[in-house]
């Protein structure tokens, strides 16, 4: 990320902004972030951690939420996110792939690691005109009734139900 942030503000006007606090074995992301684009400080906001309530007004009025964990399982950073109708972009792989759909329709995926690809792919966003924008917001809403609670216990349900009907699974010896 680090690298990435300096080769889009060489391209945009855009500020970059860390929200949370930094864990114990990060070792030291933000003065990595801090050293390696010392010219652009200006441009570079660190927010500590903040309640819910405090964050969301923040996160909704972002350009696009970046999501560079590679090791992330199912991510609620990246739902809560689309349920805002942010611009996604994360990290392939990672649990947040399973929200963000092909084809680019709700989000937008890079490959981990590849500071390239992520700046990239940021200006892309970044130059993408209004009305697109508004139909990725669109569907990244509407991504997150997928995974509502009533939604996926139906799945679930539906699921076993086929599970039942099937004969190898009701015959005893198999299990």
């Amino acid at each position: 990320m680090a690298n990435a942030i300096k080769l889009v503000l060489n391209k945009k006007k855009v500020k970059f902004v860390f929200v949370g606090n930094e864990p114990d074995y990060s070792h030291g992301v933000k003065s990595y972030i801090i050293n390696k684009n010392k010219e652009n400080l200006d441009k570079i906001i660190f927010i500590k951690h903040k309640k819910r309530k405090d964050l969301f007004p923040l996160v909704s009025n972002s350009k696009l939420v970046v999501l560079p964990s590679p090791w992330e399982a199912f991510g609620y950073t990246c739902l809560e996110a689309l349920s805002l109708g942010c611009i996604m972009l994360a990290a392939r792989g990672s649990g947040f792939e399973e929200q963000i759909q092909k084809g680019n329709k709700n989000g937008f995926l890079f490959t981990p690691n590849n500071h390239k690809e992520l700046a990239k792919k940021i200006i892309k966003i970044l130059n993408m005109p209004k009305s697109k924008l508004n139909k990725i917001r669109k569907n990244a809403r509407k991504r997150t009734l997928y995974f509502d609670n009533k939604n996926m216990t139906n799945r679930l349900l539906k699921y076993y139900e086929k599970l039942l009907k099937n004969e190898n699974f009701n015959n005893n010896s198999n299990l």
